[in-house]
């Protein structure tokens, strides 16, 4: 099997706790996963189960998946079959590194057997959506600091 990605960073200014709830908490990844409403997310790292559900108001698709590693607060990884892909799987790897007064999080997208001339048609598809994803995860991360200080934004 052979495998290609999209990686996407970026640096959190959160703890890697705060961070990492984001990433691993159903409610809350759904919240940046995916503009909300959109997006619901099921993750139950104990049974393994994943699960996107999509509703735009106009289209609704179900992906379902597993969590084949889940290592707090630092790896979360899950593995999707989506509807109409040009890979018959994918997966999703999260890693949260501390830094100094913060989290650098790396996002790698791997598609398994994707044809080399399907490449450009998933950066186009999925690139951009990752980075405004991850940008989401910081200002989430952003606001529960926020709010456990006692400051509501």
């Amino acid at each position: 099997m052979s495998e290609w990605s999209i990686r996407v960073k970026r640096g959190v200014a959160a703890s890697p706790e705060v961070v990492w709830r984001c990433v691993s908490t159903p409610e809350l990844i759904s919240r940046w996963w995916c503009p909300p409403p959109t997006v619901r997310i099921d993750l139950d790292p104990a049974t393994g189960v994943f699960r996107e559900r999509y509703d735009d108001g106009e289209t609704r698709y179900e992906v379902v998946g597993s969590v084949i590693d889940y290592e707090p607060p630092s790896q979360l990884t899950v593995r999707r079959e989506t509807p109409g892909s040009a890979t018959s799987a994918d997966r999703i790897a999260i890693t949260v590194t501390p830094m100094a007064d913060a989290s650098h999080v790396l996002l790698e997208h791997s598609f398994e057997d994707l044809p080399v001339d399907r490449r450009d048609e998933m950066v186009a598809f999925y690139a951009d959506g990752w980075h405004q994803a991850l940008a989401g995860l910081a200002a989430l991360a952003a606001a529960r600091i926020v709010a456990a200080r006692g400051r509501c934004p």
